[in-house]
């Protein structure tokens, strides 16, 4: 097959027509507004002015003209004389000429007037530039992407991430404004459980700085500023290079209570019951901790552990805490001595397919540990009241420690099922205690131990249908009255109580030959049972209130022997923002 040239009328209509493969199915209009369009696209993304946006569009009209002009003047291309062998290839080309010369007829109406054609190569380099400028642009862009922090604000509080995720920076916190209320009748009473305060305070007022490097590499620092105090509560590196074996070192919770690791955001009630009150809260150390999968599928990771999989343990070695240590004195070793401390909780009916079973919760934890000369601190009840206290005044003591062997065992379950949900743990604590008497330049000392027990059992029940869980619930609609929504709703109820030794009550004779013993039984009472009820209303995933009634009664420490401390009747209202 002989080549032919292109007809003069595609070599005139040159750039303009180039750009344009797909106007042979178009009608004048649609070719007008793709052509439109196009130009459009290339002035937004470099974001030129009005003005040559203007001048853009009149260069459009001028290459309009230009082939309108052009097509009238050349003429059609004459006839080839051929012999009857290029027959075939005559009448190929004679159709592709007219169909060419149809497309180019129709440019005819389009305005000629005003037009220089020495714009159009100028246009079309332009265009071509412009591309080029545009593509380059993108890639920078994209360049720039992957260098660039992301950040995101949610539920979770504010974090940022690079592109590639191999760091991570995250802050949130929380804020609880608690107000007290005690029935607790006249104040003319010596009993010590009478004429008890109201206060409006602020309860927590805590923030969490936490980050992640290079993916396995997380650390947290979780500072207190409630009652215009500064505490420590967390700050702690965790490596996780596998989520079976995780090491974590710093401060941290200590692996005990369950309800305290609830967090107290997610607290059903107001206040912790006796158990967790009375267990390490936290301590400086190095722990081993991880999360094994149900055969078949994959653990999951926290930075905190918590109870996602089939089994999770905790094993740590700490400086070591007394009962009811605050947060703000554990800082700092006082021996020599180091506490072990470990957890293994398990959920054996998950992936089984027996749902009501799979939301069930079992473990058991523990300490050990030699204090040597370790302070003892008081205990309070349920409702914030100090109800047993170690030495001080009418014991006939002058120091109260722990010294020897000590260990605590600390069996929990839970079981969650639809919007029920329940929850216990059993703490017994047990520690050689030795007693300090003196008089003048006479020493004396008494030893024994002291075998305390303490005990949590709650109940709780969705009212507006969620899904009740161990790390609270989320609304499945917010708080908005005009649309009929008022949020969840989870009553409780609640009962926990306290055991004290019999030993703490024991006389025994002190250096100036009186009795003495290791607590005042005048002031501190030998048992507790409270019993309550709670109401929680979560507005939405940030915010919640909750009101609890606790009715505690106590054995002794009523201000004289024989007599009881005086029932404690607590109401707690709370409001919080956890973001």
């Amino acid at each position: 097959m002989r080549l032919r040239k292109l007809p003069p009328l595609m070599i005139a209509a040159g750039p303009a027509l180039v750009h344009a493969p797909e106007t042979f199915s178009m009608t004048m209009e649609e070719r007008m507004q793709a052509m439109e369009q196009r130009m459009l696209q290339l002035e937004n993304k470099l974001e030129k002015s009005e003005q040559e946006n203007a001048d853009l569009k009149l260069k459009l009209a001028a290459t309009q003209k230009l082939v309108a002009a052009t097509a009238a003047a050349v003429p059609k291309p004459a006839k080839v004389e051929t012999g009857p062998s290029d027959q075939a290839e005559k009448a190929a080309q004679a159709r592709a000429d007219k169909e060419l010369e149809s497309w180019i007829s129709s440019f005819q109406q389009w305005p000629t007037e005003g037009f220089d054609p020495n714009k159009v190569t100028e246009l079309h380099e332009r265009v071509t530039n412009l591309e080029k400028t545009t593509e380059a642009q993108k890639a920078a862009a994209e360049e720039k992407a992957k260098k660039s922090a992301l950040t995101e604000i949610g539920d979770r509080g504010i974090a940022w991430s690079s592109a590639d995720g191999n760091y991570k920076l995250a802050l949130r916190g929380y804020l609880q404004a608690d107000f007290r209320t005690f029935f607790d009748g006249s104040n003319k009473t010596r009993n010590p459980g009478s004429d008890l305060t109201d206060s409006a305070l602020i309860r927590r007022a805590r923030l969490t700085l936490e980050g992640q490097l290079f993916k396995w590499v997380d650390w947290r620092v979780s500072p207190d500023f409630a009652n215009s105090q500064l505490q420590l509560f967390d700050a702690f590196i965790d490596a996780h290079y596998i989520p079976e074996a995780a090491l974590q070192v710093g401060k941290m919770r200590v692996p005990m209570s369950l309800e305290r690791y609830k967090t107290a955001t997610n607290l059903d009630f107001v206040e912790r019951g006796y158990p967790a009150q009375i267990a390490p809260n936290r301590d400086v150390g190095a722990m081993l901790h991880g999360q094994i999968g149900y055969p078949g599928y994959k653990p999951h990771y926290s930075i905190q552990p918590v109870f996602r999989d089939w089994i999770s343990y905790e094993f740590g070695w700490f400086n070591g805490t007394g009962d009811s240590t605050p947060v703000g004195q554990s800082d700092v070793e006082v021996d020599q001595e180091k506490d072990i401390a470990a957890r293994v909780f398990s959920h054996p009916f998950l992936k089984s397919g027996i749902e009501p079973l799979e939301g069930l919760g079992i473990g058991v934890a523990g300490t050990w540990g030699n204090p040597i000369n370790q302070t003892l601190n008081k205990l309070i009840s349920v409702g914030q009241q100090t109800i047993f206290n170690y030495g001080g005044s009418g014991t006939n003591t002058s120091a109260v420690v722990a010294n020897g062997n000590a260990y605590r065992y600390y069996p929990q379950a839970y079981w969650y099922y639809g919007p029920f949900g329940l929850l216990g743990e059993y703490l017994w604590t047990n520690h050689r205690v030795l007693a300090t008497s003196t008089s003048g330049s006479k020493s004396t000392s008494y030893e024994t131990r002291m075998d305390n027990r303490a005990w949590n059992l709650e109940a709780t029940y969705v009212l507006t249908g969620e899904r009740d869980g161990f790390f609270g619930i989320k609304p499945q609609n917010n708080f908005d009255p005009l649309a009929g929504n008022w949020g969840a709703f989870v009553l409780a109820g609640r009962w926990t109580g306290l055991a004290i030794d019999s030993h703490a009550f024991e006389p025994f004779t002190g250096a100036n030959g009186r009795s003495a013993t290791l607590a005042n039984p005048l002031t501190s009472v030998s048992s507790a049972n409270s019993w309550g009820v709670a109401l929680n209303w979560y507005l939405n995933p940030f915010m919640k209130m909750q009101t609890d009634y606790n009715n505690t009664y106590f054995q002794g420490g009523g201000g004289s022997n024989g007599e009881n401390r005086r029932q404690e009747q607590a109401w707690f209202t709370r409001f919080q923002i956890a973001y």
